[in-house]
């Protein structure tokens, strides 16, 4: 055979058969589990009550975004309109109480209120919220707001 006489054609025809071999037992083999399923922390009964030891749950409750439903009134400032570079409308305004709290608001729409405003805003009270790379402190992501005269 000529094609073995030749060192190149030999090494070509070598790793064309390994690869062939590999894509061969890739897709007939029959364990069809990844590194990553065997190695994993979750158990093969999808039904477990059991979180796996590295689930979000376990997280130091500093990186959770729990929230509780939050309800405060006060006059508004710093009052932004604004689009996201994927061109969705959002407003950020701080609502500050009478016993001089500081909150950040942040609603997904434009809102029909006006700097100085006293408003009575109700929706989700997070201490630290995880968005993307951002994280924010203080945040009230407005549900229902209504205005006070």
């Amino acid at each position: 055979m000529y094609f073995f006489k030749n060192k190149r054609n030999f090494l070509i025809i070598v790793v064309v058969l390994l690869m062939a071999g590999l894509f061969l037992y890739r897709t007939f083999g029959t364990h069809r589990t990844n590194s990553y399923q065997n190695n994993s922390n979750y158990s093969e009964n999808s039904n477990s009550s059991s979180y796996p030891k590295n689930s979000y749950n376990n997280y130091n409750d500093s990186y959770s975004d729990s929230f509780k439903n939050i309800e405060v009134s006060g006059a508004i400032y710093n009052l932004k309109f604004r689009t996201s570079k994927r061109g969705n409308e959002y407003t950020t305004f701080k609502v500050k109480t009478e016993d001089n709290k500081i909150y950040n608001c942040y609603s997904p729409k434009w809102l029909s209120i006006k700097n100085n405003e006293v408003l009575k805003v109700s929706g989700k009270y997070f201490e630290t919220k995880h968005v993307g790379r951002y994280t924010f402190y203080n945040e009230i992501d407005v549900e229902n707001f209504s205005s006070i005269k």
